[in-house]
């Protein structure tokens, strides 16, 4: 068998692999996670203060609020068009009213539902949670307690699942008739020549560069 040796860059594959998005401008006001530690999907890795998180958390309890009376409106109204003493228009009225409170409430609910929080607990005020999308290591974290980040900005944390690694070979075009799809192959990191990862090589590609051949 012929052996060469070339070098190449490792990925995580697709899937295992996840930038961690900024919902809200605001400040961070706690970290809970360190660069190299292991996390859950779901796992909290850090906290911050943010006006528009606190706009949705006090858009809700409005709403609440609102549904709730047009609720306690609609069922003492109920009972007086059952007696006769409200017309059939003012209770229908006061149904779609109470209705469209609902909704208001529901639409208000969803929106922080995304950010799993507890609706029986969600207070004005708090720090709203980031919490880690996929299961893995942090191979990135440039949280700093007190600093202010925009939405629009880097990712401050990466996640990477390095379970199994796609590692992507430069092979010249004298040396590609040696490989073929699904033979073995030996991954060495860095300059440690003396502890070889096994590997299988799944695609050939196609088209070679032009430039590097």
């Amino acid at each position: 068998m012929n052996e060469f040796r070339t070098v190449g860059t490792a990925n995580a594959p697709t899937g295992q692999f996840a930038k961690v998005v900024l919902p809200f401008d605001g400040r961070i006001t706690k970290s809970l996670v360190n660069l190299g530690q292991r996390v859950r999907a779901g796992q909290p890795l850090f906290e911050m203060y943010s006006a528009e998180f606190n706009d949705l958390v006090r858009d809700f309890w409005q709403a609440l609020r609102s549904s709730e009376k047009m609720d306690a409106d609609y069922a003492r109204k109920k009972v007086l068009y059952e007696g006769g003493v409200i017309s059939q228009r003012e209770y229908e009225e006061l149904y779609a009213e109470a209705e469209n409170a609902r909704r208001e409430m529901e639409g208000a609910a969803s929106a922080l539902k995304i950010y799993n929080v507890d609706l029986s607990k969600v207070q004005v005020g708090q720090p709203v949670t980031i919490l880690a999308p996929i299961a893995g290591e942090v191979v990135q974290n440039s949280i700093t307690v007190g600093q202010y980040v925009k939405s629009d900005e880097e990712s401050p944390i990466t996640i990477a699942d390095l379970s199994s690694m796609w590692v992507t070979a430069l092979v010249k075009e004298a040396y590609i008739g040696n490989v073929s799809k699904d033979e073995q192959a030996e991954i060495f990191i860095g300059s440690d020549a003396t502890h070889p990862i096994e590997a299988r090589i799944i695609n050939v590609g196609d088209i070679v560069d032009e430039q590097t051949r």
